[in-house]
């Protein structure tokens, strides 16, 4: 799973440090842990947003899938309603490069209208293609 979180981190990162940046907080690392699990630490670091990188449990279609999971103002008692869910990212599935894409777009957008979850639609519009990152991390934004 370590390998799978490594290749989204390798193309999410330039997508948050592009324009203002993103700033990156404390990275934990849980075995066997439940998405609830990032509210609970979200709140103990007074995080604005926590991200948590799930891996499909073995038996599924696709083992090597991962889940990523965005919550704005994360606190013990949250419902998934309250989330965003990008999943599905493996090479058979939604790609890293449009996965880092889509997770920068919705945690961009989650911290400026400060929401996650039902209240905040998925409207990058999957143009990452056009607006591939740069080693330098600079974007370019003309069409989002």
């Amino acid at each position: 799973m370590a390998r799978l979180g490594e290749r989204l981190q390798l193309r999410l990162m330039p997508w948050l440090a592009a324009g203002d940046g993103v700033a990156i907080g404390h990275v934990v690392v849980a075995s066997g842990a439940r998405v609830a699990l990032g509210d609970e630490i979200g709140a103990i670091l007074h995080a604005r947003m926590a991200l948590m990188l799930i891996g499909e449990r073995p038996g599924l279609s696709a083992p090597d899938s991962l889940g990523v999971y965005l919550t704005f103002a994360p606190r013990i008692g949250l419902t998934d309603a309250m989330r965003n869910c990008v999943s599905n990212i493996h090479g058979a599935g939604l790609g890293y490069d449009e996965a880092g894409f889509k997770i920068a777009w919705l945690v961009r957008e989650g911290l400026a209208r400060q929401i996650t979850g039902v209240a905040l639609k998925d409207e990058s519009g999957g143009g990452y293609q056009a607006q591939i990152a740069p080693e330098n991390g600079e974007c370019d934004k003309s069409e989002t």
